[in-house]
């Protein structure tokens, strides 16, 4: 009775979200993306050592900081304004600028530190941004037929580059290859888009307080993973990034679901709020996609030692060993969603502040202090428990958030 209960709440929230053309682009994009990121991820595992993947989960977190932070300086307050097409478009000359500025920023360190995947990010940085910027446009304005076509491109390109073997026995080259094909999607986007290139910081409709206000935010968000992961690169043994990294790349398809759950969430939260319902439609969503979660999970952690080795070549040895503990984290980084996109939908934008900005201090410094004295496994430790805390910390948050609600009603 609960489970049908649970599944008809999820139904629900799967169907009306998708009548969104919007939700629809982004989640057939964010499933291509996945299924490319995958492709390399293994490719390079296969063909690399430890410290070639520990290096490639560096790079990785260059490429994301890149493409978060630039559509959090631009792309999110664009969006959250509806601006119309002719202001998404001047918007390219911001990105533009602040993609200049974040390329050379990790090309630098790149150059400093002996990282050629960083360096090589930074060479790509500009093409990264705006590859980001022209896939938001799309989606934002209505026509995510062109972003959905240009990835399937992307997709098809990179997944296919896997099999030459001129190119998939160097992770470098790999590696490569994909910036390459992504900064040249990104262009061709940005040009049938006819969106502006010629960089500057000024924008006539976002202010330098609002880009950085939405800067903190992702930094305080997904940005402390990136850090967290930079921090481990300098500090920690290379078998801490890389069994994080292939154990992330094994559980891929199911932080994809997650990664779409949480862009179709909040419209689904905010229209049963408006319904008068509170907690349980929430609760439903969250223990649907835990069964749905759970078994997937068990199957990764059984995959015969044979199949592993050759998906991840060398780094399965040290991927293997935290398999199981960060099944735990998948789910609770999964289950926090619903609470974390229940606070936006209630607009408690100073109380998601605060509680994002200790949970983000706390991961850095345990996660790092337990990569370091710890290894990988004590690493992997120190991610759940954060995770879980986090966990505990929103959802009480956020049901004393509706009993207030409540009350005042």
């Amino acid at each position: 009775m609960f489970l049908l209960r649970y599944l008809g709440s999820f139904r629900t929230f799967i169907l009306k979200a998708v009548t969104s053309k919007r939700a629809y682009g982004s989640v057939a994009i964010t499933g291509l993306s996945s299924i490319t990121n995958f492709a390399l991820a293994i490719a390079i595992a296969r063909a690399g050592t430890v410290q070639d993947v520990a290096n490639f989960a560096i790079g990785f977190s260059g490429f994301v900081i890149v493409s978060g932070l630039s559509r959090s300086l631009i792309g999110e307050p664009s969006s959250a304004r509806l601006l119309s097409l002719k202001e998404l478009r001047a918007g390219g000359k911001q990105v533009s600028a602040y993609g200049i500025l974040l390329a050379a920023i990790l090309g630098i360190i790149g150059v400093l530190t002996g990282q050629l995947y960083l360096l090589a990010v930074g060479v790509f940085g500009h093409a990264i941004a705006m590859y980001d910027y022209s896939k938001l446009v799309s989606t934002v304005f209505g026509k995510p037929y062109i972003a959905t076509t240009l990835e399937i491109v992307r997709t098809i390109l990179i997944v296919a580059s896997v099999f030459v073997p001129s190119l998939n026995q160097s992770p470098m080259r790999l590696f490569l290859f994909w910036l390459v094909i992504t900064g040249l999607i990104g262009t061709v986007g940005i040009l049938i888009q006819h969106i502006k290139l010629l960089p500057s910081f000024y924008h006539s409709e976002i202010s330098h307080r609002e880009s950085i206000s939405y800067a903190f935010d992702y930094i305080l968000g997904a940005g402390t993973t990136q850090i967290t992961t930079f921090a481990l690169g300098a500090f920690a043994s290379p078998a801490v990034n890389a069994s994080i990294r292939g154990a992330g790349t094994l559980f891929g398809p199911i932080t994809m679901i997650a990664t779409s759950v949480r862009a179709l969430v909040l419209p689904f939260l905010s229209r049963g709020l408006r319904s008068g319902s509170k907690l349980s439609p929430s609760v439903n969503v969250s223990a649907t996609l835990a069964i749905a979660a759970v078994p997937l999970l068990v199957i990764v952690n059984l995959i015969p030692a044979q199949w592993g080795q050759a998906l991840l070549g060398e780094t399965w040895v040290v991927s293997k060993a935290v398999l199981p503990i960060l099944s735990i984290e998948v789910v609770t980084t999964m289950l926090t969603t619903i609470p974390f996109a229940g606070h936006r939908s209630l607009g408690a934008h100073k109380r998601v502040f605060n509680i994002r900005l200790v949970l983000a201090v706390l991961r850095l410094v345990v996660v790092i202090v337990a990569g370091v004295y710890g290894g990988h496994i004590w690493a992997a430790i120190a991610m759940v428990f954060t995770s879980a805390l986090g966990l505990v910390v929103w959802w009480i948050s956020y049901s004393r958030l509706l009993r207030c609600q409540t009350i005042d009603e």
